[in-house]
């Protein structure tokens, strides 16, 4: 017996909602935009992103506790302030 090639059902893939399985043409047209046959069709990141991910999220790794420190130093001193007045 030969393989007869079936569209349906498939896998589409998207890259914030994950994967979905659609049984047919009418189910896959209602997924809307930024669906796609496989992963490798994931639109690329700009530059901008990239190069905030690899510059700046090292960066607030690195120093995020002091962001942190920062605002509970901040939040007790004003509950203080709020306190004698």
């Amino acid at each position: 017996m030969a393989y007869v090639y079936q569209e349906f059902p498939k896998v589409k893939y998207n890259p914030k909602l994950g994967t979905k399985t659609v049984q047919n043409a009418d189910e896959e047209k209602a997924l809307g935009k930024g669906w796609y046959n496989n992963p490798g069709e994931f639109p690329k990141p700009s530059r901008i992103v990239v190069a905030l991910d690899e510059v700046v999220k090292p960066w607030w790794i690195k120093w995020q506790w002091m962001f942190a420190a920062g605002a509970l130093i901040i939040g007790t001193v004003a509950g203080f302030v709020k306190l004698w007045r």
